[in-house]
């Protein structure tokens, strides 16, 4: 195993586990998404092309728009079993952090695509010309 990948299961751990201490009702319960999509951050960073981070931005805005509906759906829709997993869906886990963290991994992940696509470019233009 190499560094980048232990510290990401590091982070995904301390997530893990703080999803089990912080309860529902407190305004620290974004924390454990938040370091769930952290975890992933260092393993984007490892690699060189840059649309992972864009697929992996799409990803959680997707994500975030389903737990957005999770919330809005109304009870009588899903089966009386199932009620217990949108009630789990609605109190521990904040849509706004997969939506945003999204949103930044797409915005960075379009920047780097288009800075390789610029240097590639140039070392394509800088070769035709010699």
């Amino acid at each position: 195993m190499n560094k980048v990948s232990i510290c990401a299961c590091v982070i995904w751990l301390i997530s893990f586990a703080l999803s089990f201490v912080i309860p529902a009702g407190s305004p620290y319960i974004w924390l454990p998404d938040f370091l769930l999509l952290a975890g992933f951050v260092p393993l984007l960073i490892s690699y060189k092309p840059s649309w992972p981070w864009f697929v992996f931005g799409i990803g959680n805005v997707v994500i975030g728009f389903v737990l957005e509906t999770a919330k809005h759906m109304p009870d009588n829709i899903l089966p009386e079993y199932a009620r217990p997993v949108q009630d789990n869906l609605n109190q521990m886990h904040v849509t706004m952090i997969w939506i945003r963290v999204g949103l930044l991994s797409i915005i960075y992940g379009l920047i780097r695509m288009l800075k390789n696509i610029t240097i590639w470019l140039l070392k394509k233009f800088r070769k035709g010309q010699t």
